[in-house]
């Protein structure tokens, strides 16, 4: 479970994990997030605004390697 702020650009800031599995999974869920394109900002009054996000992430790992 990872929580971020969205800003109102629709940038995302204060990404922390509340609760991981590994190093390497929260590793992966932060290396993705940065990668994601810009969220749609929540509004009030019809303005933008900073809103705060908890997102599940769930993981399906294989033993099998990638082809």
């Amino acid at each position: 479970v990872v929580a971020f702020i969205v800003e109102p650009t629709g940038e995302i800031s204060n990404i922390r994990i509340l609760q991981g599995d590994s190093r390497d999974l929260n590793n992966e869920v932060l290396r993705v997030l940065y990668l994601m394109p810009k969220w749609i900002p929540a509004r009030r009054h019809g303005h933008p605004v900073r809103a705060q996000v908890t997102l599940p992430v769930e993981f399906q790992l294989s033993e099998e390697p990638y082809s």
